[in-house]
């Protein structure tokens, strides 16, 4: 319970600042870059790069654990929808 607590505080304040131009939710290249360093597809430049700041920015930690529960849970390709999204065709 206090896990939660104090996770709650923390995404209240990320979520008041604004990300940096390397924040994973800055925008749909540097979640690419998050999402391929996930499942492994990632070059080594990218690695590198997405490594050094998870080490620098608790905002983006935060951002790759949720992320890699949600890509574990429902691997690309599995059939069912990513973080309860409907399923559009």
């Amino acid at each position: 319970m206090l896990s939660g607590l104090i996770a709650g505080h923390l995404q209240k304040r990320w979520a008041q600042d604004e990300p940096s131009d390397k924040c994973f939710d800055h925008d749909d290249l540097t979640m690419a870059r998050l999402l391929a360093f996930i499942d492994g597809s990632a070059n080594d430049p990218d690695k590198r790069e997405v490594r050094t700041h998870l080490l620098q920015c608790p905002r983006c930690r935060f951002i790759f654990a949720k992320m890699r529960a949600v890509t574990v849970d429902n691997p690309r390709g599995s059939g069912s929808p990513i973080g309860g999204c409907p399923r559009r065709h």
